[in-house]
């Protein structure tokens, strides 16, 4: 939902509820990514998980110090490995006005998450899609992965469809921050609310016109068709010929930053200006794509934060590479 890193994942995604909840649901959503209104119910009594649990992706737990603006990365990563062919079963196409109510609830997370109010988002996902999206069922972890992050918006949501188990579905194309996403999200009816219970994957078009660079992920390395290519979409298919899960990671250090200690980006806050663009992730044997939309003219830098069995994560050796846009 979040290629926040949700991302992601997330990427996003609490007080209210009562009887105008079924109202604000169905109230016709506003354009502005920001404008929406947030209703969610109320969350019971809780706390972050201590520091010391895991809490998110495998590599945020291994890595041990979480950091807020790395929150898109680990939520690409968690979205990529959700992600199955069997997670998408066909439905029926639905009414005009349980579409209506799929779209508007569909819009509800995403608004919550673009006011900042992120235990508004968690209260708007079952303890399943939390655990699928973000990694943690503990839904006061979420501002551990959603503060900082880019804007969530909404390029279209279609195909809604009504399921034999009960639940809805509808194919959501988004943009997270320069990111461009595919997904489909499940709900399930709660009350007054629908619930997101997952966002798998599905395949992203590439947009006419686009700079396509093909992206070899290998242990411990990125090899690119081109290290240069000019400003505007760049869309790159990543092919993991490792024998370990991978993740393109994509930022852009401030002018003049040098990065000589690569754990220095898990120890502590990345340097200030440090811009996060888009990330994907998957594991050995396939292929992904990652489309980043209206880049503009500067180097970028490729990184896999995923971890060894024991710990290290990938970008401390050596798993790091630059593409210059201009």
């Amino acid at each position: 939902m979040l290629r926040l890193l949700v991302p992601i994942a997330v990427v996003l995604l609490l007080a209210g509820g009562g009887p105008t909840a079924v109202a604000a649901q169905d109230a016709t959503p506003m354009a502005s990514p920001t404008a929406g209104t947030c209703d969610a119910p109320a969350l019971p009594p809780g706390t972050p998980s201590p520091m010391e649990e895991p809490v998110g992706t495998p590599d945020a737990a291994m890595a041990g110090t979480p950091d807020p603006q790395a929150a898109g990365a680990a939520v690409a990563t968690e979205a990529a490995m959700e992600a199955s062919p069997a997670a998408t079963p066909a439905g029926t196409p639905a009414d005009a006005e349980t579409a209506d109510r799929v779209e508007a609830a569909i819009r509800n997370p995403i608004n919550c998450y673009n006011t900042g109010e992120y235990l508004a988002v968690a209260a708007l996902f079952t303890a399943n899609g939390l655990l699928g999206e973000f990694g943690t069922a503990n839904p006061y972890d979420l501002p551990l992965f959603l503060e900082g992050g880019s804007p969530l918006t909404i390029q279209s949501i279609g195909d809604v469809q009504t399921h034999a188990d009960g639940r809805f579905s509808a194919d959501v194309v988004s943009t997270f921050g320069a990111q461009l996403q595919h997904e489909r999200w499940f709900l399930v009816e709660d009350g007054a609310y629908l619930l997101v219970d997952g966002t798998p994957d599905l395949p992203v078009d590439v947009p006419a016109g686009s700079a396509e660079i093909a992206v070899t992920l290998t242990d411990f390395a990125f090899a690119l068709s081109a290290d240069t290519v000019p400003a505007g979409t760049i869309a790159m298919r990543g092919t993991n010929d490792g024998e370990y899960f991978h993740e393109i990671a994509v930022a852009k250090f401030p002018e003049g930053f040098v990065l000589e200690d690569p754990m220095a980006l898990l120890e502590g806050p990345p340097p200030e200006g440090t811009e996060f663009f888009g990330g994907a992730a998957g594991p050995p044997g396939e292929s992904f794509d990652l489309v980043l939309l209206d880049l503009t003219p500067g180097v970028y830098t490729l990184l896999c934060f995923v971890d060894e069995p024991d710990g290290t994560p990938h970008v401390a050796k050596g798993m790091i590479a630059t593409l210059t846009v201009e």
